[in-house]
Order: C-alpha cells, then structure tokens, then sequence
C-alpha cells in the first residue's frame, strides 16, 4: 500500500496519508509482545500498559509494512510476525526514513518523531541477521514522543505532516547550534594565540 500526498494549504502542511495496521505493546520489559485492536496512546504512558511508555523521545516505536517486508525478504523470510521487531505501531503508506520533527496523527493521537530506532543484538538473537537487515533505510523504524493523548484502532488512518513553521524552527536552531560550536572553536583558537603571546612576553620580562 502507498501513501497519498495530499498539500492542506489553508495549514500550510504536507501530508503524507497511511493506515495502522498492527498495535503492540509489553506489559513488563523484556516480556511478550502482546496485540490488541485498539488502544489509548496517552503523553503519560505511551501505547496502553507498555513497560516503556514513559514520557520521553523513546516513548512509542513505530516500524512501516514496507521496511520490515523489505528486512524480511532480504533474508527470504515469509512469516516472521512483524512483533518480533518488539515495536509499539505498525504503519502502512508512510515513508518514516528522514522525518525527525514530523508529525504523526494516528486516530486521535499525535505523535512527534524523534529519530531512529537502530537494530541491536535482540533482533540478532531472534533471527540471524535480522540486525543487519533492518539497517538501511531506517528500516528498524522510529521513536516518538506522544504529544496529544488519542485512541487508536487498527485500521484507523495514520496521516505524517510537517508543518514549514516548525521545519523551519528546526533548522534554525540547527544552524545556531553550528554557528555556536564554531565561534566556540575560534575563541578557543584565539585564547591559545594569545596565551602562547602573552607566555613569550612574560619569558622577555624575566631576562
């Protein structure tokens, strides 16, 4: 399934529109991964009970039908449940690689991505090289924080969005933060000339 582009131009968003297609969570870490048809994504405990749902940018985990198909079939795998990637939301249509600071509506949630979920030795221990299938293209997925509280159903629609104000937000405080590292590199630069100057004239006072 592909996503629809659609441009709400009385917001001044994009869009990219999906739908949910799994729900997932862990009532103690470590523990099964459980599906349910529907849930309560809340900014207080994530995805219903989950074990990891406190707030934070790791708050909910979501994997795409496309970049776990794509994992599975790299090692000519057909049945793996798509759980045993342990995350909370499996979506379809939606391209999450790259979307750090969009948003996702899923029902009446939303959820902020936060960044990349990487593959570690767990995914190793469940199938070999799972780990390494699910590297490229963010294929491991994202995390979210979730930023209005929802329900959320199986087949409900899941719609990404970026709004160009907070876009731009972004990159400017990326471009400060560069140009802060920098002028903090040059003054490190400068007060290293001027103490060995100043370490050579107190060398000449003493003669």
């Amino acid at each position: 399934m592909r996503g629809s582009l659609i441009s709400l131009e009385f917001t001044g968003v994009m869009a990219q529109k999906g739908q949910l297609l799994g729900i997932a969570v862990r009532p103690v870490r470590h523990g099964p991964m459980n599906q349910v048809d529907t849930v309560w994504i809340t900014t207080k405990s994530g995805v219903g009970n989950d074990a990891r749902g406190a707030p934070g940018r790791r708050q909910v985990t979501i994997i795409s039908q496309q970049g776990w198909t794509a994992a599975c079939s790299e090692l000519g795998l057909d049945q793996l449940s798509w759980t045993t990637r342990r995350a909370n939301l499996l979506v379809a249509g939606i391209e999450l690689q790259d979307k750090i600071g969009y948003d996702l509506r899923i029902g009446n949630a939303v959820l902020t991505i936060s960044g990349e979920t990487k593959p570690c030795q767990v995914m190793e221990q469940a199938q070999s090289g799972l780990m390494t299938a699910l590297k490229p293209e963010w294929r491991g997925g994202v995390t979210c924080r979730v930023t209005r509280s929802g329900e959320a159903s199986v087949g409900c629609e899941v719609v990404l969005s970026r709004s160009p104000i907070r876009q731009l937000a972004r990159v400017t405080s990326h471009h400060s933060r560069r140009l802060l590292k920098r002028s903090r590199s040059i003054a490190a630069d400068l007060a290293h000339q001027f103490g060995l100057k100043k370490g050579k004239r107190e060398q000449q006072t003493d003669h």
